[in-house]
C-alpha cells in the first residue's frame, strides 16, 4: 500500500496558520495603539466612531509595528473587535486598576487670592504658609505664572494676607472647594486617567476652576455649590472601578 501526501491540503493549512497568526498580530497591535487613545473610547461607547477614518489614521503605525503592509479592511476589523470590548466597559482595565486605589476627600470654604508677582507678595504668602495647621487638615496651594502668584487656602487663614496686601492684589475668588484625590504612584504611567475624570465632571455641567497634580495627588478646584455633585461623581467611579477589577 502506498501513502502519498496531499500537498495542496498541506499548503492550505500552512497558509491558514500564517493568516491566523498575522490576524492575531494585527489585532494585538491595534489594541496597543488604541489603549493609548482614551478619547476614542467614549466614541466607541456611544457608537459614534468612524472606523474607516481611525483605520486610515493608524495604518502607518500598524504597518511600522508589524513590519509589512496591512490591508485597511484587516485594521477596520481589528478596530471593530476592540470597540465591542470597550462598549461593555465604563473604562479600561488599566485605568480601573489605578482609580480603584484612589482615596477621596472634600474640603470647602476655600478662597483663592491672586497677587502681582513681586517680592512683597512672596513674603506675604510665605508668612501665610507658616500659619497653616496641617495636622488639623488646613491646606494652602501656591501657583505662579510669569506675572502673578496665587494662593488657595482656607478662608479662616486668609485674613492676614488680605489685610496686608494693597497694590499687589489682582483678584479674589471665594466660595471654593477642593476635592483631594490620593493617587497610587503607578498613575503617572497610565494614560487617560485625568482625561476620564475631567470628562465625567465636565459632562455633569460642573466648572473646573483649576486642577493641580503632584506625584501622589490630584486636586480639583470647584465652586462650593458644585462640590457635592463632583464628590458624588468621583466617589461613584472609584466604587465602579473597585467592582470591575474584582469581577
Amino acid at each position: 500500500m502506498k501513502f502519498g501526501y496531499d500537498w495542496a491540503l498541506i499548503s492550505l493549512c500552512v497558509a491558514m496558520g500564517k493568516n491566523t497568526g498575522r490576524s492575531a498580530n494585527i489585532t494585538k497591535t491595534v489594541e496597543q495603539i488604541l489603549d493609548n487613545w482614551p478619547f476614542i473610547h467614549d466614541l466607541f461607547r456611544i457608537d459614534a466612531a468612524n472606523y474607516s477614518g481611525i483605520a486610515r489614521t493608524i495604518a502607518p503605525q500598524v504597518e511600522n509595528e508589524i513590519g509589512t503592509s496591512v490591508k485597511i479592511n484587516a485594521i477596520i476589523a481589528a478596530i471593530q473587535r476592540y470597540a465591542q470590548k470597550i462598549k461593555g466597559k465604563l473604562l479600561s482595565s488599566e485605568i480601573a486598576k489605578v482609580i480603584a486605589k484612589f482615596r477621596l476627600t472634600l474640603k470647602n470654604d476655600m478662597i483663592n487670592i491672586t497677587l502681582k508677582r513681586v517680592e512683597k507678595s512672596y513674603n506675604l504668602i510665605l508668612e501665610s504658609y507658616r500659619k497653616i495647621n496641617w495636622e488639623s487638615g488646613e491646606r494652602i496651594l501656591i501657583f505662579q505664572s510669569e506675572g502673578e502668584i496665587s494662593c488657595l487656602l482656607d478662608k479662616v487663614n486668609a485674613k492676614y494676607l488680605l489685610s496686608n496686601c494693597d497694590k499687589e492684589l489682582e483678584n479674589i475668588q471665594e466660595n471654593l472647594s477642593i476635592l483631594i484625590v490620593k493617587t497610587p504612584p503607578e498613575m503617572v504611567e497610565v494614560p487617560g486617567v485625568i482625561y476620564h475624570l475631567t470628562g465625567l465632571i465636565s459632562r455633569a455641567g460642573i466648572t473646573l476652576i483649576d486642577i493641580v497634580t503632584t506625584f501622589r495627588e490630584i486636586i480639583f478646584v470647584v465652586h462650593d455649590k458644585d462640590a457635592p455633585k463632583a464628590f458624588e461623581i468621583l466617589d461613584n467611579i472609584i466604587k465602579i472601578s473597585r467592582k470591575e477589577i474584582t469581577i
